[in-house]
């Protein structure tokens, strides 16, 4: 595991050193060597350390080690280790984004379902009142029918001929005309009157058996 505050101090002692960037094969002397150091802009070379692989018995990997360490040097390091921290915070911040995302779906799931109970609430009222309407519906219709055949009753016994007639004479001074919606035949006898009251039969109303 990468101690990365270790690494940082590490590098940080020796950032005067980061110019240290540069590897190349040394041949100044009887036998070529590869180093790390520093080349300035007018070409002179500045070697720091010597990466030396023959005694592995494997010189050719002294020259991309070389390179290799060239690469690393403390600034590079450096670097690596802030976009590290940078890419680590980023991490943590989603993370926690991605938390208060859930929460707010939660939320929203939860007013969700207090708005399909709240929508059931009203279907349920609306089916209640839907209900009652046709039962008022159904009510008025019965009591229409009933009046249509009452007056088709009384339409039909005012059509119907009396089956008798009663006849009653009465003084002149004991008949209230105004009282008397109907006065049939009345003749005058004397101080007598006469009259015949027609008599119906109820509807339906049958005979009596022989």
């Amino acid at each position: 595991m990468i101690d990365i505050n270790e690494l940082r101090r590490l590098a940080q002692e020796v950032s005067e050193w980061s110019n240290c960037n540069q590897a190349w094969l040394d041949q100044s002397e009887d036998v070529p060597a590869a180093v790390v150091g520093h080349i300035d802009e007018d070409g002179n070379t500045y070697p720091v350390a010597t990466i030396d692989c023959d005694q592995y018995y494997a010189a050719h990997h002294s020259l991309p080690l070389a390179k290799f360490y060239a690469a690393a040097n403390p600034a590079a390091i450096s670097d690596l280790l802030d976009r590290l921290e940078a890419a680590e915070s980023d991490g943590l911040e989603q993370a926690r984004m991605n938390g208060m995302g859930g929460e707010r779906e939660a939320a929203l799931l939860s007013k969700l379902e207090a708005a399909e109970k709240e929508r059931d609430a009203l279907r349920a009222k609306l089916e209640a009142a839907e209900k009652s309407d046709a039962e008022s519906i159904a009510m008025y219709r019965k009591a229409r029918d009933e009046r249509d055949a009452l007056c088709a009753r009384i339409e039909a016994m005012e059509k119907q001929e009396p089956v008798a007639w009663l006849h009653e004479s009465r003084r002149d001074s004991d008949v209230v005309t105004n009282a008397v919606k109907h006065v049939w035949g009345k003749a005058a006898v004397g101080s007598m009157a006469a009259y015949s009251i027609p008599l119906y039969t109820l509807p339906g109303a049958k005979g009596e058996e022989k």
